[in-house]
């Protein structure tokens, strides 16, 4: 039986979560960033990544294991000229850490996106993989998605219902949840790091004296 995770475990990231999303992202070994991205990418070509998709019309959740994010789920849409990202195509892509796989983890974000999706209203939910990767498909195809495969990638298609008036209330409950987490969890790390840093300045003080 997979692990059960409390509530804080997963939530939707903010601009002050780009340093945890720049980490999880970095971590992830060679073969796990070719079957995230398609291809080998470099730290740099990751960094450029998690810079520039934190914002308004991307969605992001993540999953968190003792302060750290170990996976993520993002949804995207495939016209970024739309008015915050609501209505039409949109795409999505989901990354584990090794050690945190095969416990339920990419399911459960798969089900945040898929709510996500549907209450912007997305008209198809695109997913693509390379055909090798067999726990995405698996993944794909538990959601009921449509899978086209040609040659080395495949595309899975998901068309999520129509939003309901409580499946909005829930999505923007959370969203406020996620976001009074995110703004503790900054604070806190902006007192560590300013005692880590009184703590240096007074090392090195008593040195000198």
């Amino acid at each position: 039986m997979p692990p059960v995770f409390d509530s804080t475990s997963f939530r939707r990231l903010w601009q002050s979560d780009s340093q945890d999303f720049r980490g999880h992202m970095l971590r992830l070994p060679a073969e796990s960033r070719h079957n995230r991205f398609g291809m080998g990418v470099s730290d740099d070509f990751v960094e450029r990544y998690t810079e520039r998709n934190i914002g308004i019309e991307n969605v992001i959740y993540g999953f968190f294991a003792d302060g750290v994010l170990r996976a993520v789920g993002e949804l995207r849409p495939m016209n970024p000229q739309r008015l915050l990202g609501i209505g039409g195509e949109m795409e999505a892509a989901f990354s584990v850490e090794p050690e945190w796989r095969k416990l339920g983890i990419g399911s459960q974000l798969m089900q945040l996106v898929i709510r996500a999706a549907r209450t912007r209203c997305c008209t198809t939910l695109y997913l693509s993989f390379l055909s090798g990767n067999v726990p995405m498909r698996r993944l794909a195809l538990k959601y009921g998605a449509e899978i086209e495969t040609d040659c080395s990638e495949s595309e899975a298609h998901i068309h999520p219902d129509l939003p309901t008036p409580m499946a909005i209330w829930d999505k923007t409950f959370d969203d406020a949840r996620s976001f009074a987490i995110a703004a503790l969890d900054f604070q806190r790390q902006r007192l560590q790091q300013s005692w880590q840093t009184d703590t240096g300045r007074y090392n090195n003080m008593r040195k000198s004296s």
